[in-house]
């Protein structure tokens, strides 16, 4: 499995995260790893390797920044008041980490997860 996650040790990513767990509730996502251990609890499967990655690196102005976390289908599902209040927090958190510019990029850094589990053979 290849998981391409925001790095959530970024404070500003880390307070989006935030705003984003109030709207997935129990919904199955890579950054709770009940995927791995499932994976490890089950005795047909074994781990080869996990490993992190450098990522890849999204960019752009804030409205691009806001407009990707709102793409989420989380968020892209509520209602149209609903999002714009969540968008308002987003833009609230890029103001409080003094990166809400219209005129410079902000990144967005991801790193790569890589979890190579085989099929364990019995007798």
């Amino acid at each position: 499995m290849v998981w391409n996650n925001k790095d959530w040790k970024v404070p500003w990513i880390k307070d989006m995260e935030e705003i984003l767990t109030r709207y997935y509730g129990d919904t199955p996502r890579a950054v709770s790893y009940q995927w791995k251990t499932a994976i490890e609890n089950c005795s047909q499967f074994r781990c080869v390797r996990h490993s992190f990655l450098p990522g890849t690196q999204l960019q752009g102005r804030s409205e691009d920044v806001i407009g990707h976390f709102s793409s989420i289908s989380v968020i892209a599902s509520l209602e149209k008041e609903e999002k714009k209040l969540v968008q308002g927090e987003m833009k609230r958190v890029l103001d409080k980490h003094g990166i809400m510019s219209d005129t410079e990029d902000i990144v967005i850094p991801f790193h790569t997860e890589l979890y190579v589990a085989e099929k364990v053979h019995c007798c």
